[in-house]
Formats: structure tokens, C-alpha cells, sequence
């Protein structure tokens, strides 16, 4: 999945972007939410305290009409769910910081990375 750049950009710093997370266990759930509230900029992102057991659960746009980032364990992820207003990260306990970091990049990109493709996933 690849996804350009100005897709969060049209965001208004004003509203926050949504983020949800999708895991099997409440463990995991946890963990991340942990991460993310400790690693991701709170003046620009909001994390959903609701835990969604299945992909199929949060990825319906029709219900979301701002932008949202869905962060989703490895074993529930699916290539190619995400729309023009979802971007979808798959993280593992392992990985959970660098999708932070990726996802803080979003927001406050390097020079380099202005006005070209940001990430493409293979899982």
C-alpha cells in the first residue's frame, strides 16, 4: 500500500487525527496504547480507548468521516483495507515504536520527504 503524503496534510492542525487500534488480546491492546500515548505528539493525535478485536470492526468509512490512523496487529492486518481517509500500520509487539516513529513522521516530515511517498508496507 503505498499513500502520498498530502493525505494527512489536508488534516487541519485543529482537529486531531483518530487512531484505533485493532489486537486479539487485551495485552496487546495495552502495550500499544502505551507506546503510542508515550511516543506520538498529543497535539495532533487521539487514541480511541475502544479495543477492536477485528479489522472488519473499525474499517468501515461510512461511520468516519474525519482522517484516522488504524494501528492493527500483524496477525489481524490485511493488505489494501485502507481508504483515502484511513491509513492502516501493521505493528507487532517488536515494531510498535518504530510505527510511532513512522506515524510522528506523518506530521513532521523531513525535507526530503516532502511531497513524495512516505511508506509502503509489505507485510
Amino acid at each position: 500500500m503505498t499513500l502520498i503524503l498530502d493525505l494527512l496534510r489536508k488534516n487541519t492542525f485543529k482537529q486531531k487525527i483518530e487512531l484505533y487500534i485493532v489486537t486479539p488480546s487485551d495485552f496487546n491492546f495495552l502495550y500499544y496504547q502505551k507506546h503510542l500515548s508515550d511516543l506520538l505528539d498529543e497535539r495532533h493525535f487521539v487514541i480511541s480507548t475502544m479495543i477492536y478485536h477485528t479489522l472488519h470492526d473499525v474499517i468501515d468509512d461510512v461511520f468516519f468521516c474525519s482522517r484516522r490512523i488504524i494501528v492493527c496487529d500483524s496477525a489481524l492486518y490485511q493488505q489494501n483495507l485502507g481508504s483515502e481517509n484511513t491509513l492502516i500500520f501493521p505493528v507487532s509487539l517488536q515494531t510498535i515504536d518504530e510505527t510511532c516513529v513512522k506515524i510522528n513522521q506523518l506530521m513532521h516530515p523531513t525535507e526530503k520527504e516532502v511531497g513524495t511517498e512516505v511508506f509502503g508496507f509489505e507485510t
